[in-house]
């Protein structure tokens, strides 16, 4: 590599937008040097170091630099060792991403390099138990700027529970187990929720896949969200977790699975006074094959049901029949009150006259026709407004 592959890369650096990096720790020195070449255009850097060993030296303290500093947007580093003292970045950068599981954690050079960005992840752990845990709310004392980031990633309850992160706009707790009251005092200050609660199957290291639990909750403009991923899928579903997550004083809209987390909430009797809008992510409805028998939640404000066929199908139908058993035995609906019914990626077999519990039945692929100032305008805005947090692509690149 020092003799063939790194003078051959060496003219290019100044020419490159984005430099992706995979190296063992053997072979990084003779990289390193690489680093010392301005590159003026340099928008996205990601280095990744395996088998990383505490007798690794650093990158170079100027790294990059020249007469132009490089345009960095996106930084990822993995177990990278960094100068001490290094000169900062000066502008803000869109994204940072900083792990440290090999070596002693970094992560308060990798905030005075790059003290400000509008998205930030950071992880490191202790390598001995003696050590105290690098993701401490002290972080936000010892670089105020993370306070003001607008997206940041944490890996604990010690971050969770700390009062900055009250104020970031967007916060994505990676953790198995958050404990659920924690999440809800985040959200103390909001007086409307959006919630959505799903498993999604994900490909494990050794094969196969495995079901992890997502909860996102969100102010209906998205002006805050609280966006939770890997969490333990039996945990997610479990009494203690939903009691403590689900304010129903708050909810107006919620996006659940019924096997991740309906037929909980419907055993808990759950209150949901003020939900407008149900959205049902369906594999099948139960009330297809036998009764309901999980009890129901309270939803007397309720106005719209959108069914979503799981995205794990290609094809789903249901019978009318199935529906309106589900909502009369599932959902306590103020008395005489109907539903307007969507539809996405499903199909209904049955009656479609107007009857029941069912006002009127609508299919969202096709879209309904718009009437001014309509209940269609209205239903079309709530029906966005709950499943935009199934589609949205969340942290993008931050997922590498």
């Amino acid at each position: 590599m020092r003799n063939v592959v790194i003078p051959a890369v060496r003219s290019h650096v100044p020419r490159c937008q984005e430099i992706a990096l995979v190296v063992s720790a053997a072979s990084a020195p003779s990289v390193w040097p690489l680093f010392a070449i301005p590159a003026p255009r340099l928008k996205n850097l990601q280095v990744i170091v395996r088998r990383a060993n505490t007798t690794l030296a650093p990158l170079p303290m100027s790294m990059f630099s020249g007469p132009e500093p490089p345009k960095l947007e996106h930084v990822f580093l993995y177990d990278v060792p960094l100068p001490c003292d290094i000169p900062p970045v000066r502008h803000e950068l869109l994204g940072v991403k900083f792990i440290y599981v090999h070596l002693p954690s970094q992560l308060d050079d990798a905030l005075h390099w790059i003290p400000q960005a509008h998205s930030v992840d950071l992880w490191a752990g202790p390598l001995d138990d003696d050590e105290p845990d690098p993701l401490s709310p002290s972080l936000f004392q010892s670089h105020p700027n993370l306070q003001h980031a607008s997206v940041l990633a944490i890996y604990n309850d010690l971050m969770l529970r700390s009062s900055p992160c009250r104020r970031i706009p967007v916060l994505h707790v990676r953790m198995r187990y958050p404990d659920s009251m924690s999440i809800r005092d985040l959200l103390a200050d909001e007086t409307a929720l959006c919630m959505c609660i799903r498993t999604e199957l994900r490909p494990q290291l050794g094969g196969g896949k495995r079901p992890w639990g997502i909860v996102t909750i969100a102010t209906p403009d998205r002006r805050v969200v609280r966006h939770l991923d890997f969490l333990s899928a039996s945990y997610m579903k479990s009494r203690h977790f939903l009691r403590g997550l689900v304010d129903g004083d708050k909810v107006v809209h919620l996006t659940i699975g019924i096997s991740a987390g309906l037929v909980r909430l419907c055993r808990l009797g759950c209150q949901l006074p003020r939900l407008r809008t149900l959205c049902l992510l369906i594999k099948r409805l139960p009330t297809d094959t036998i009764r309901w028998t999980s009890g129901s939640i309270v939803c007397l404000g309720l106005r719209t049901l959108l069914l979503q066929r799981d995205e794990s199908l290609t094809e789903l139908t249901i019978r009318r029949a199935a529906v309106d058993r589900f909502i009369i035995d599932a959902l306590q609906l103020r008395e005489g009150a109907s539903l307007d019914v969507f539809l996405s990626g499903v199909r209904m077999l049955g009656d479609d006259n107007k009857s029941g519990t069912i006002a009127s039945v609508s299919y969202r692929d096709k879209g309904p026709q718009p009437q001014p100032g309509g209940k269609w305008r209205t239903i079309g805005r709530e029906i966005n407004n709950i499943t935009w947090v199934v589609d949205e692509p969340w942290m993008g690149w931050m997922d590498a």
